[in-house]
């Protein structure tokens, strides 16, 4: 699956997150933005990438701090099953089909 993604001044793309069982790729289509994640932050412009395999505990998010909306493309396989890492927020995301349930992330319910 792919979807466009535009950040306006100031926004964010989502809390800082990894995924087990889903590669995830973001391309830059229009202006800066900043990739934090895990290395710490850097600069993406216009048609750089940044790619983040499945499995790999590299929390990633994206910021926008220019004055100028940002846009890009986030493609990844779509999985009826996968679960989403959150650590700065101690929680974790199962989905199974259509259900969904959040525990922290050592797996205790909330």
């Amino acid at each position: 699956d792919a979807k466009m993604v535009t950040l306006q001044p100031g926004a964010k793309s989502a809390l800082l997150h990894w995924h087990e069982h889903q590669d995830e790729m973001v391309i830059v289509t229009s202006g800066v933005c900043t990739l934090v994640h895990n290395a710490g932050e850097i600069e993406l412009e216009t048609g750089e990438c940044a790619a983040f395999p499945a499995g790999i505990d590299d929390a990633h998010s994206f910021v926008n701090r220019t004055g100028f909306p940002v846009s890009f493309v986030v493609i990844g396989p779509s999985a009826d099953t996968q679960t989403v890492h959150y650590p700065d927020d101690d929680l974790m995301l199962e989905i199974d089909g259509a259900a969904k349930a959040y525990s922290r992330v050592d797996g205790s319910k909330l």
